[in-house]
């Protein structure tokens, strides 16, 4: 791809690219920003809602205060005067206060007076029964503990939310004492809501129970949020509308309503719409832009640029180094020019110095295919080939001296074969230098194996040479190259430059080490011929029976032939020798085996006696076997008498304990029943206390009707309430009377509950101690089972054990017949033993012979001494020992 389409294309990239990530940065700021704008819209939308629902409160408890703090509602609680409610509470007069519901309660918490009205559709409805219920003398909402005390806010009824507010019934002046409580409320209904939405403009406005079990999604996050701790929370619901939801509580506090607001989204819609005008615009500002910037490109760069480097590509195509380029301005297009100018002078320089150094190579590159076609390389002539390498060296890279140094075997002294002085063209050799004289050179040499120093004595490894070696033969620059047979180091070859400093070149080096690769090609096949010739000369000793010579090992190719030739020699050794040793020990063998058969002939005779004797006894055995199985077989017959006694025994035990079982059972039972009568007694005191807290309470109603009867005798018109009193004496006095009985008859029964709970305590425990000695019988009657169990089991292990007897002495009888017949085998065996006595002795004759014709073949072998090797090694006198003791064999 050109430049020119590159950089249109980077463009573009770099444009669109641009534009995405402006793109993505603007609506994820953008978009966060118009987020919080639009929550908090919809949060004062919220707010307005609940400040009006805030002045309608404030409404009802002012409304319910000009009612609450008026001499005639103060007059009204105690004497409930018709008059009161005719003037102040007709049909319309709620309806037109919008108010739902009015309670007048008194101090003792009984309702004096309720009135509900449908203000939507004018007419008077019932109080909510639940809303009644829960005005009980311990409801928060009648707790006043001062005039200016006030209960406002929402709860929760059937026909569904209201907000209302409870205030205590004082005087006009603000004083009591509190003589009751008002309370005066609203529905929150639908017509009241669509109130809220054409006061604030807002489409939908929506109440939940916060405790509902059924709740829309939205309102389940609403509901969680807000129990983390939350003040208000707002939750786009689709691409259209949000919502705001705030929390509404009941008269105690607590969480009682969920309200939530809804609107449409009009500020993120139109924060969407600016910000996809906002990168149009971009887009647009964007291309303008990349088309100057491409138009200025080519017109100052891409086109120059591409006329210089069609320029540099003609110039590398046609190869020629002396063209230059040429190209206008002062910039950095124009310094790339010379700077190309510049590159193409060293290159032509450089090709200059590569050709000359290619020529080099090539020349020694010819040197070096020369002397390895020498016919002293392959016939190891180390003298010719070693002048014939230094002095080609010497002439190839015009060096002063060039000379070759052989370790000794410890590599403690180097000795020079042969140096080559270029400036005489003279050869000299003996020289020596030690490892004692030059110790720092002799550990450079070991450490680095080769060494190059340009100036011998500016170098701390050449320091040592200087005086004895260097100075007098003015030698300012050394090359030591190793000389390696095997990856070891056989000497070195060494350069020598007189008189001024050389810096030794790496094809040099290389040339140097090429010709020490030679020369120890030389000096292998040089060690490789003699140690070849020293093999074939053992061989030749071998041949003729001299196994005392051994072959030199080395590191080279032909040590593991002279290693395993060697070992072979050996092993040869020990085996004539262990022939050797063997055959005497076979002439050895051969007499005592005479004297063993000679042995056995006479044993033979003594065992056939022997053999007689035990048949006699085998056959008193097997006559005493017969008797001992007859009598273990009656004892057998005993034994099973006894063990057929036992199971009857046994069995009849088994009858009395299943019998003894079946009664432990029955005393279960009763046992139960007791336990069941007992519960009953418990039930009947159960019973009892419940009756004392009835006549309890029934005593606490006639005090109460007694103080009821008091109050009323204490009221302004004795003459209304003097009858009831009365009466209410009367039913105290009987409810008294009652009580009383009841209290005395209750008291009865509990004594009467309490001996029959005694008589079945004592009942229940004689049935246990029942039972108690039952499980200590049948525990009896088990162990007597064991006991029969345990001799049933002594009488079947007899009964094993003389049958055992009976097989057992059967298998003496067989023993003894078996042993009989073993015997006469023995004694037959004991005849063949004497044949094949005679027999051995005529083979031990014949070994004998062989072992002496063994001996004489190997006395041709010349075997190593005693102190070569730990084998036994024969001699003439042994050779003759062993003879003569085969003729009297």
């Amino acid at each position: 791809m050109k430049l020119q389409n590159k950089v249109l294309l980077s463009l573009g990239v770099g444009l669109v690219g641009l534009s995405i990530g402006f793109y993505l940065i603007s609506r994820t700021l953008l978009t966060k920003s118009y987020i919080a704008l639009e929550n908090q819209q919809v949060n004062k939308d919220v707010q307005r809602v609940l400040d009006i629902l805030t002045t309608t409160l404030d409404n009802i408890s002012r409304q319910t205060r000009d009612y609450s703090r008026w001499d005639d509602s103060y007059q009204f609680i105690i004497n409930r005067d018709p008059v009161y409610i005719d003037s102040n509470f007709t049909n319309d007069h709620l309806a037109n206060l919008r108010l739902s519901a009015a309670i007048y309660i008194n101090k003792s918490g009984k309702i004096v007076f309720s009135q509900g009205v449908d203000f939507n559709q004018n007419k008077e409805v019932p109080v909510s029964q639940a809303f009644l219920a829960q005005l009980s003398p311990s409801s928060p909402l009648l707790k006043h503990p001062d005039p200016k005390s006030e209960h406002l806010g929402f709860i929760q009824l059937p026909e569904g939310p209201m907000m209302l507010t409870s205030q205590p019934i004082i005087t006009s002046e603000g004083t009591g004492p509190i003589r009751g409580t008002l309370i005066m409320g609203r529905y929150l209904d639908q017509p009241f809501i669509q109130q809220l939405k054409d006061l604030t403009k807002l489409p939908d406005i929506k109440l939940e129970p916060f405790e509902a079990k059924q709740l829309a999604p939205d309102f389940q996050q609403a509901r969680k949020a807000f129990m983390q701790g939350k003040q208000s929370f707002a939750k786009p619901l689709n691409q259209d509308s949000i919502a705001g939801y705030a929390l509404l509580k009941d008269i105690s506090g607590k969480p009682a309503f969920l309200l939530r607001v809804t609107e449409p989204r009009t500020v993120f819609a139109r924060g969407q719409a600016s910000l996809n005008y906002l990168v149009i615009g971009i887009l647009l500002l964007g291309s303008m832009f990349s088309i100057a910037i491409i138009w200025f490109l080519e017109k100052s760069i891409l086109s120059r640029l591409s006329r210089l480097s069609n320029t540099v590509s003609q110039i590398g195509t046609n190869g020629i180094l002396a063209e230059r380029v040429f190209l206008s301005g002062n910039d950095e297009l124009s310094h790339l020019a010379a700077t190309f100018n510049s590159v193409f002078d060293r290159l032509e320089q450089s090709q200059g110095r590569l050709q000359a150094y290619a020529e080099g190579v090539q020349r020694q590159n010819t040197v070096l295919a020369s002397l390895s076609r020498d016919e002293s390389l392959a016939q190891g002539n180390l003298e010719q080939a070693a002048r014939l390498f230094i002095k080609a060296t010497a002439e190839t890279l015009g060096v002063d001296r060039v000379s070759i140094w052989l370790y000794n075997s410890d590599r403690s002294q180097l000795t020079c074969l042969e140096l080559y002085d270029h400036t005489l063209e003279r050869y000299f050799t003996g020289m020596t230098q030690h490892q004692a004289d030059f110790p720092q050179y002799f550990e450079a040499l070991s450490q680095n194996k080769s060494i190059i120093v340009n100036d011998v004595h500016s170098d701390p490894r050449t320091l040592e040479l200087v005086e004895s070696y260097l100075t007098p033969s003015h030698i300012v620059s050394l090359l030591d190259l190793p000389i390696q047979i095997s990856g070891y180091p056989a000497g070195i070859i060494r350069c020598e430059q007189v008189g001024t400093r050389r810096r030794w070149q790496m094809e040099e080096q290389t040339f140097v080490y090429s010709i020490g690769s030679l020369l120890a090609l030389t000096l292998q096949s040089s060690i490789l011929q003699d140690e070849v010739k020293h093999l074939l000369d053992v061989v030749l000793l071998a041949a003729e029976g001299n196994l005392t010579a051994q072959v030199t090992v080395s590191d080279h190719i032909t040590g593991v032939v002279a290693d395993t030739f060697n070992r072979f020699i050996e092993r040869l050794a020990e085996v004539l020798d262990e022939v050797w040793t063997a055959a005497r020990q076979v002439s050895q063998g051969a007499n005592q085996q005479t004297e063993l058969a000679e042995t056995v002939a006479t044993n033979a005779d003594q065992q056939a006696q022997a053999v007689g004797q035990v048949l006699s006894l085998t056959e008193q055995v097997e006559n005493a076997a017969q008797g001992s199985a007859e009598r273990a077989t009656a004892s057998n017959e005993s034994l099973q008498t006894v063990s057929t006694t036992l199971i009857q025994g046994q069995e009849a035990i088994a009858a009395l304990t299943q019998g003894i079982t079946i009664l432990q059972e029955g005393t279960d039972r009763i046992v139960q029943r007791m336990k069941t009568l007992s519960e009953f007694v418990g039930l009947a005191d159960q019973f009892v206390q419940n009756q004392n807290q009835i006549a309890f309470i029934t005593q606490t109603l006639s005090l109460n009707a007694s103080l009821v009867a008091a109050r009323a005798s204490e009221q302004r018109d004795p003459r209304q309430f003097v009858v009831v009193a009365r009466e209410f004496d009367s039913i105290a006095d009987q409810v008294s009377k009652l009580a009383q009985q009841t209290s005395e008859g209750l008291t009865a029964l509990e004594q009467q509950s309490a001996q029959i709970h005694s008589v079945v305590s004592a009942v229940d425990s004689d049935v246990q101690g029942l039972g108690d000695l039952v499980r200590q019988f049948t525990t009896g009657v088990e162990q007597s089972n064991q006991v029969f169990d345990r001799v049933q089991k002594v009488t079947g292990e007899a009964v094993q054990a003389g049958e055992a007897v009976a097989h057992f002495s059967e298998d003496i009888v067989g023993a003894a017949q078996t042993t009989a017949m073993v015997m006469r085998d023995i004694a037959g065996l004991a005849n063949k033993t004497a044949e094949l006595t005679q027999i051995a002795r005529e083979r031990s004759d014949q070994m004998d012979l062989l072992s002496a014709q063994l001996l004489q073949t190997v006395q041709f072998f010349q075997l190593p001494s005693a102190s070569e090797t730990d084998s036994h090694v024969p001699t003439e006198s042994d050779s003759e020992s062993l003879l003569l003791a085969a003729d009297r064999t």
